[in-house]
């Protein structure tokens, strides 16, 4: 239930027929978010854990879903509006594939930076003085990596949706 609530959640807060920008945007907002959560829930070194856990059970629901032609998930997003640029069906796979080599080794790393946290936090330090080199190195290196990340999968997602395979004249 949770997982399918969040993403109509993100797919209604890109609006219906979104332009690429702000498909990007969203998916971009939100998964900085999720990262950012996995890595500041170190204060306990469990915690990271349990959210890597949780973020890939809710994946693999999604994942689930997705391509089942009486699922309603995919169908809300639609295609772009009239005149903007349809991707060509053959992006998904690339682009697809640089999702995966940009957003999963970021996982990776924002669940490492979370558990060690937590480990040097039931240590004894400071929670605060711990988190600042790790939210220095999430906002150099996760965040942008993240930014490529969206703006790849917005260009897969609007190729495989019905709607973003009707190119002009189709």
């Amino acid at each position: 239930w949770l997982p399918v609530r969040a993403f109509r959640l993100v797919v209604r807060l890109m609006g219906e027929r979104p332009a690429l920008p702000r498909m990007t945007a969203v998916i971009w907002l939100f998964n900085c978010a999720v990262m950012f959560a996995c890595m500041a829930s170190g204060f306990h070194a469990m915690l990271p854990k349990v959210f890597g856990l949780w973020t890939g059970l809710n994946v693999g629901v999604v994942s689930a879903r997705a391509g089942r032609e009486d699922d309603p998930l995919l169908s809300e997003l639609g295609g772009g509006r009239p005149g903007q640029w349809s991707p060509p069906h053959w992006l998904a796979l690339p682009c697809g594939a640089l999702v995966l080599m940009l957003e999963l080794p970021c996982f990776w790393y924002a669940l490492a930076m979370g558990m060690s946290l937590g480990g040097e936090v039931q240590a004894g330090g400071d929670y605060l003085h711990a988190i600042r080199p790790r939210a220095i190195a999430y906002l150099s290196v996760i965040v942008p990596a993240l930014l490529a990340s969206a703006a790849a999968e917005s260009v897969a997602i609007r190729s495989v949706t019905p709607a973003g395979r009707r190119g002009p004249g189709r």
